[in-house]
C-alpha cells in the first residue's frame, strides 16, 4: 500500500462520519492480514518463527491451544503461520488487594499500581494509585518495558483496550482488572497492532463473560484466540508501515478538525451578525452556500426573528393588535356572562423585565387573557386504558419535534370515562398543548384533526384561544421558548415543573391578526427549507458513509 493510493482513497471518503477512525481500523486490518507490505522469501516464514518460539518456551503441544473455528476465518499469506495468542505471548494477570489499602499518594513501603483508567492511547502514568508492596506476590507482576497492558474487566465497550509500556518511569505493578501481555520473540509493536485490530478486539469481547455492568475476559478463553504470525523481519516492516500510515491518519484528522473549526467560526460569526441585526435582508447569513449552519440553530434563529416582529414587514393598514385584544376581551366577557367559561381573577400587569422589544403596533398580554381557562390533564386508573380503541390519550412522549406524534406508544381511554370523569381535560383539534413537567420543559404542539376529541395526562397543559385563529401564533410564540427564561419553576423529585397558574401568566407578544398569518406562513416556508436542508445533509452523510463502506470493501477484498 503506497501513500498516494492511501490519500486517493481517503480523499473520496473524508467527509463520511468516522472516516479517520475507520481508516485507522482498516490499516490494522490490512496489516494483520499481510496486505500492507509485500512478503519477501528472503525473510523466511512464520512457521520457522513459531517453531523457534515453541522451542524457546519448551511447549509440549502448544497447537492444542488454538481455537480452530476462529482460525479458519483468518486470512493470512501462505508464508505466515496461524497460532494461538497464548503461544507467542505470556499473559500475566495483575495483583489483587483489598480496596481499603490503596492510597492516591506515594508512601514508604508502597508501590505504584496501574489500573483500568491508566489504559488510554498511551499508558497514563499520572493517574496512579499506590498499594503496599507486600501484595505483589510474584516477580512477573512488575510492569516491564514493552509490556502490552490490557483491560480485562471493564464496560463491554472498553474491555480489551490495550496500550504499550514504552518505558517504566517508576517501579510499578498492575491491578487484577489488568493483564500484561508479554511478547515471546515478537516485535512488541506488531503484537500491539494485532491486539488493537478490529478482529482481535471483537474476539476479546466475544470471549468475555458479562455481568450487569462489567465484561470480564478470562485467561483461559483469551489464550486460544488465533494470532497471525509473520517472520520477524516482516513484523518490523509492518510496524514501520503502520506507523507511517497512522501518522497520515493523524495529519488528516488535524486537517479535518481545522476545517471543522473554520466552519464553526463561520457559523458563529453568521449567527452573531444575524443576531445583531435580525432582519429579513440578513437571512442570507443563515442560508449560506459556503457552509451549513446546523438545522437546530437555523430553526432557533427563524423563530427568534418571528417573535420579535422582524420576519415580515408591518402593514399600517392592518387592524392593530390593540383592536384585536379589545375584540378578544369583549368575546371573553360574553362567554363568561353566558356561563360558557368560568370567570377568573384578574392577571397581574406585565413588567418590563419579562419582555423584549417588539414593533410599535404589537402589544404584550398574558396567555390567560386571550385563552379560555388554561388547564392540564390527569391520569385515570389503569383499567380504563385500551391499546387501540376509545379517546386518544396524550403523554409527554407524544410531543415530539414540536408536533403530536401519536404513532409512538399510542394509548386510548374509554369514551365513557372520558365523558364522565375527564371532561375538563378534553382536547380539540387546534388546541395548543405544552409539557409542563421536564426535562425538557416547554415542548409544544397543536392538536391535529386526526381525531375529533383527545385527552391528556397532568404533565401537559393546554391553551384554547378565545378566537381559534390565534392558535397558530400562540403555538409559534411558545415554540420559540424564550418565555422559559423568566418563568418560575417548581422543582419536585428531581424534576422541573411549570404550574398551570404560571402558564396563565406567560407573556405573549401579539401582532395584528393579519400580520400573525403572514409571520406563520413565512415561518412555515422557512422551516420547510430547513427540513429540506436537513434531508440533504442526511443524504450527503449517508452517501459518504455508503462510499466509505464500498471503498473499505474494495480495499479489504483485495480489489
Amino acid at each position: 500500500m503506497n501513500n498516494e493510493w492511501f490519500f486517493e482513497k481517503f480523499a473520496l471518503i473524508a467527509d463520511a462520519p468516522g472516516a479517520v477512525d475507520r481508516m485507522r481500523e482498516l490499516v490494522l486490518e490490512l496489516a494483520t492480514e499481510g496486505r500492507i507490505v509485500s512478503q519477501l522469501s528472503s525473510e523466511g516464514n512464520g512457521q520457522t518463527l513459531l517453531t523457534e518460539i515453541r522451542n524457546n518456551t519448551q511447549a509440549t503441544d502448544a497447537e492444542i491451544l488454538l481455537d480452530r473455528d476462529l482460525a479458519d476465518a483468518v486470512r493470512i499469506p501462505s508464508s505466515w503461520s496461524i497460532c494461538a495468542l497464548g503461544e507467542v505471548a505470556e499473559i500475566v494477570r495483575g495483583v489483587s488487594f483489598p480496596g481499603n489499602v490503596k492510597t492516591e499518594n506515594p508512601r514508604d513501603g508502597y508501590v505504584a499500581c496501574l489500573r483500568t483508567a491508566s489504559i488510554q492511547a498511551e499508558i497514563d502514568w499520572q493517574d496512579l494509585i499506590y498499594i503496599p508492596q507486600t501484595h505483589v506476590s510474584r516477580s512477573d507482576q512488575w510492569v516491564l518495558p514493552n509490556d502490552i497492558m490490557i483491560s480485562m474487566a471493564n464496560s463491554y465497550e472498553l474491555v480489551g483496550k490495550v496500550a504499550v509500556v514504552r518505558s517504566v518511569p517508576q517501579k510499578a505493578t498492575f491491578g487484577a482488572f489488568l493483564a500484561a501481555i508479554r511478547p515471546i520473540l515478537l516485535d512488541p509493536y506488531y503484537l500491539l497492532y494485532v491486539l488493537r485490530s478490529p478482529r482481535m478486539q471483537v474476539a476479546f469481547r466475544a470471549s468475555s463473560s458479562q455481568t450487569t455492568n462489567i465484561a470480564n475476559i478470562s485467561l483461559g478463553r483469551m489464550r486460544p484466540i488465533p494470532f497471525p504470525l509473520p517472520p520477524l523481519a516482516e513484523q518490523k516492516r509492518i510496524v514501520a508501515k503502520v506507523d507511517e500510515l497512522m501518522g497520515l491518519c493523524d495529519e488528516l484528522e488535524v486537517q479535518q478538525q481545522e476545517r471543522e473549526l473554520r466552519k464553526s467560526v463561520l457559523v458563529r460569526s453568521s449567527l452573531s451578525r444575524f443576531a445583531e441585526s435580525p432582519t429579513r435582508e440578513n437571512l442570507g447569513y443563515l442560508f449560506h452556500n459556503s457552509y451549513d449552519i446546523p438545522p437546530s440553530e437555523l430553526r432557533k434563529s427563524i423563530l427568534t426573528l418571528a417573535v420579535q416582529g422582524k420576519l415580515v414587514p408591518q402593514d399600517p393598514t392592518d387592524e392593530t393588535a390593540e383592536e384585536l385584544i379589545s375584540r378578544v376581551t369583549s368575546e371573553k366577557a360574553r362567554l363568561v356572562r353566558s356561563k360558557e367559561i368560568k370567570n377568573e381573577p384578574p392577571l397581574d400587569p406585565i413588567t418590563e423585565g419579562e419582555v423584549f422589544s417588539i414593533p410599535k403596533n404589537w402589544v404584550w398580554c398574558r396567555a390567560g387573557a386571550i385563552t379560555r381557562p388554561i388547564s392540564s390533564g390527569s391520569t385515570p386508573e389503569q383499567h380504563v386504558f385500551h391499546p387501540s380503541e376509545g379517546i386518544p390519550y396524550l403523554k409527554v412522549y407524544n410531543i415530539r419535534n414540536q408536533n403530536v406524534d401519536f404513532r409512538y406508544k399510542p394509548q386510548f381511554i374509554s369514551i365513557s370515562h372520558h365523558r364522565e370523569k375527564m371532561k375538563r381535560s378534553t382536547l380539540f383539534p387546534g388546541d395548543v398543548v405544552m409539557n409542563i413537567v421536564g426535562p425538557p420543559l416547554g415542548k409544544v404542539a397543536i392538536i391535529p384533526d386526526s381525531f375529533p376529541e383527545w385527552n391528556c395526562n397532568q404533565a401537559i397543559s393546554f391553551f384554547r384561544p378565545i378566537f381559534p385563529d390565534l392558535a397558530p401564533w400562540i403555538y409559534t410564540f411558545l415554540k420559540e421558548g424564550s418565555f422559559l427564561r423568566n418563568i418560575q419553576l417548581i422543582g419536585t423529585a428531581g424534576q422541573d415543573n411549570i404550574s398551570v397558574t404560571k402558564c396563565k401568566f406567560i407573556p405573549i407578544a401579539i401582532p395584528p391578526f393579519l400580520e400573525q398569518r403572514r409571520i406563520v406562513a413565512k415561518v412555515n416556508q422557512l422551516m420547510a427549507l430547513v427540513d429540506e436542508l436537513e434531508r440533504q445533509q442526511a443524504a450527503s452523510r449517508e452517501k459518504a458513509s455508503n462510499l466509505l463502506d464500498a471503498i473499505v470493501h474494495e480495499m479489504t477484498s483485495g480489489g
